[in-house]
C-alpha cells in the first residue's frame, strides 16, 4: 500500500495552508465486512498529517480590514488561517454615551467584510474585546481619563452598557468565535491599570448576561475568578517567569474547565524567554527537544491554538529569526507540522456502519465511532450531516443531520504523567500520552430515505456543518472529497451497489481543491507524533 503523503508549498504566504487544510488520502485499513441485512462496516484509515479545522492550530494575525488590497491577496493565499485577531478600539464603536448598536455593527462589518468568502466556512476566531491601548487615543470622547483610571461608578455604567450593546450585536455571530474581555489596561489586557474587584464583578457579570452563545476568555490568572471564562496565556510555553501562568490558572479554577472553555495563548518569542531560548523562535523547530517540549505543553495545557513563535506569522512577514517558509528545512517543516497537529481536537472515525442497499421510503440505520485524539474539544455544537451524493457530480441528492449529537461532548484523553513545575524539565525527554486514553463515542441515528429518490447507486458521506450550513470541520481520515465531505461507501437504491468500498483513486488530493490551490508544491513524508518520534535525538 502506498505510504501517505502530503504536499507543501514553498512560499511563506502559503505556509499555513498545509498546516490547516485537509490532506490527500489513501486506502482504508481493511476491507469492509458484509453482514446480514446488507449492513456494511467501513474502517477508514487515519490521516497521519495535520488537518485544517476551525478553532484549533497556529494563529495567524492579519491586518484588518480584509478589504484592503494589501491584505486580501495574502488572505486568499493563506486561505486557511482560522484565527483572526481584531481589536476594536473603544472609540470606534462608541463615541459618546448615547452611541447605539449601529456603530458596532458598522465597524464589525467594515473589518470583516467578505470574511466568509475566503474558504472559511464560518471558521472565525476574532477578539472583539475592546482594547483601550493608550487611553488618550482610544477612549470615547465623553469618558474622562480620570474616570477610566480611577474606575468610577460612571466608568462602570459605561462599560456595562457597552458590553450589553456588544452582546446584543455580536453574540452568536458566526464570524466571531471568541471574545476577549478587553476594555481596561494597556492594549485592553487588564494591566496598567488593573481592574478592581468591583470592576471585575461588573464586567464579568455583563459578559455572562449578554454573551450566551459566543465564548469569553480572559488573560490574567488572578482576575475574573468567580466566572467561568476561557484563558489566554500571554506567556505560553515559557520555562520559568510568566510561564507558570497556566499552572496558576489551573490551580485557581476547576480542573475540568478546558472541557467547556478554550485554553489558548501567545508564544512570546520576542521576550527572549521562549522555552529558555534567546530571541530566536526557530530553535523550537530546529531542536527536537524543544519541539517535544511544545507538544507536551500543548497536551498538558489542553491548548486549542496559540500564536506560535510570536510574530512569525504576522502579516506573512518573517521577523525575529524566521527565515521565510521557502528557506525552512524539511526537518523544520516536519516539526512545525507536528506542533500544529497537537493543538485542539482531532476527530478520527474508527468505524462506519450503514445499509448498502435499500428502497425509496425505507427507514435505515447509520452509525459510526469517533475518537478525539487531540488536546481539546470542539467548543461549538455544529451539526453532523449524513448525505447521499451523486457518484459523478458528487452533489448531494439527499442530506439530513443527526439528532441528539453534540460534538462538544467528544472529549479526548485526560491526565498527564508529567506534572507542572519541576516536572516540566521532563517535557523534552519524550512525548507523553494521556494516562486516561480518549474514549470511542458511538453515534447512531435512524433516517428515512425519500420516497421519490431515483433508483441508482449513490455515495454515502459524512460532514460537519458550520453555522452557514456548509461542510467545514474535517475528520482526520483519508476519505475526502473537495468541499469538506467524507465519502464512506456506495449505496444502492432498488439495486445492489456492485461494490461498497470507494476506490482510493477517487479520493481528492486537497491541493486540487478549487477553494485553495497552492503553487510550487513539494512532497514530504508525513510522520506520527506518537511517543517514538524524534528518537534520533
Amino acid at each position: 500500500m502506498k505510504k501517505p503523503e502530503y504536499k507543501l508549498p514553498k512560499t511563506i504566504l502559503l505556509s499555513l495552508i498545509m498546516i490547516l487544510l485537509p490532506p490527500c488520502f489513501v486506502n482504508a485499513k481493511s476491507p469492509p465486512d458484509m453482514h446480514p441485512g446488507h449492513m456494511v462496516t467501513i474502517r477508514p484509515q487515519e490521516y497521519n498529517g495535520p488537518v485544517r479545522n476551525p478553532f484549533k492550530g497556529i494563529e495567524s494575525r492579519l491586518k484588518l480590514p480584509l478589504t484592503e488590497k494589501s491584505n486580501t491577496k495574502e488572505w486568499y493565499k493563506l486561505g486557511s488561517v482560522i484565527n483572526l485577531r481584531g481589536y476594536f478600539h473603544w472609540h470606534t464603536i462608541e463615541s459618546h454615551k448615547n452611541s447605539g448598536k449601529e456603530k458596532i455593527t458598522a465597524r464589525v462589518n467594515y473589518l470583516l467584510d467578505g470574511f466568509e468568502n475566503y474558504n472559511c466556512h464560518g471558521r472565525y476566531r476574532s477578539s472583539p474585546g475592546v482594547g483601550t491601548g493608550y487611553v488618550e487615543t482610544f477612549l470615547p470622547n465623553d469618558l474622562p481619563e480620570t474616570d477610566y483610571l480611577n474606575q468610577t461608578a460612571y466608568f462602570h455604567r459605561r462599560v456595562a452598557k457597552t458590553i450589553q450593546n456588544l452582546g446584543e450585536t455580536l453574540d452568536g455571530d458566526p464570524r466571531i468565535a471568541l471574545v476577549e474581555i478587553g476594555f481596561i489596561g494597556k492594549w485592553g489586557e487588564q494591566h496598567n491599570p488593573t481592574p478592581t474587584p468591583e470592576t471585575q464583578e461588573i464586567m464579568g457579570q455583563a459578559y455572562t448576561d449578554y454573551f450566551k452563545k459566543t465564548l469569553i476568555y480572559n488573560r490574567n490568572v488572578n482576575q475574573f475568578k468567580d466566572f467561568k471564562f476561557g484563558y489566554f496565556n500571554d506567556a505560553a510555553m515559557e520555562i520559568g517567569g510568566c510561564g507558570g501562568s497556566m499552572e496558576k490558572f489551573v490551580a485557581g479554577r476547576h480542573p475540568d474547565l478546558w472541557k467547556t472553555y478554550p485554553m489558548e495563548g501567545e508564544v512570546r518569542s520576542w521576550s527572549g524567554a521562549i522555552m529558555g531560548t534567546d530571541h530566536n523562535p526557530m530553535v523550537v523547530l530546529q531542536d527536537n527537544n524543544k519541539t517535544r517540549w511544545a507538544i507536551n505543553n500543548i497536551r498538558w495545557s489542553h491548548y486549542s491554538h496559540c500564536c506560535l513563535l510570536g510574530q512569525v506569522w504576522w502579516y506573512g512577514s518573517a521577523p525575529r529569526g524566521f527565515p521565510g517558509w521557502d528557506k525552512l528545512t524539511r526537518h523544520e517543516k516536519e516539526n512545525l507540522f507536528d506542533i500544529h497537529k497537537a493543538f485542539g481536537y482531532r476527530f478520527i472515525i474508527t468505524e462506519f456502519k450503514y445499509e448498502s442497499s435499500m428502497s425509496p421510503g425505507d427507514v435505515f440505520d447509520v452509525s459510526f465511532k469517533v475518537v478525539n485524539e487531540g488536546a481539546a474539544p470542539m467548543y461549538y455544537k455544529w451539526p453532523v450531516e449524513i448525505s447521499l451524493l451523486d457518484p459523478v457530480s458528487r452533489a448531494p441528492v439527499w442530506k439530513e443531520t443527526f439528532t441528539g449529537v453534540d460534538i462538544r461532548a467528544w472529549i479526548g484523553g485526560e491526565g498527564f504523567p508529567v506534572g507542572p513545575g519541576e516536572g516540566h524539565k521532563n517535557f523534552q525527554s519524550a512525548l507523553y500520552e494521556y494516562t486516561t486514553p480518549a474514549p470511542a463515542y458511538n453515534i447512531k441515528n435512524t433516517f428515512r430515505l425519500p420516497a421519490d429518490i431515483p433508483n441508482g447507486t449513490y455515495i454515502i458521506a459524512l460532514a460537519v456543518l458550520s453555522p452557514k450550513g456548509t461542510p467545514a470541520l474535517r475528520f482526520a481520515v483519508s476519505n475526502y472529497f473537495n468541499g469538506g465531505r467524507h465519502p464512506m461507501g456506495y449505496v444502492g437504491v432498488n439495486l445492489e451497489p456492485g461494490q461498497v468500498e470507494i476506490d482510493p483513486a477517487d479520493f481528492d488530493d486537497i491541493f486540487n481543491d478549487p477553494l485553495c490551490i497552492p503553487d510550487n508544491p513539494e512532497t514530504i513524508k508525513s510522520r506520527s507524533n506518537r511517543s517514538g518520534l524524534f528518537s534520533e535525538n
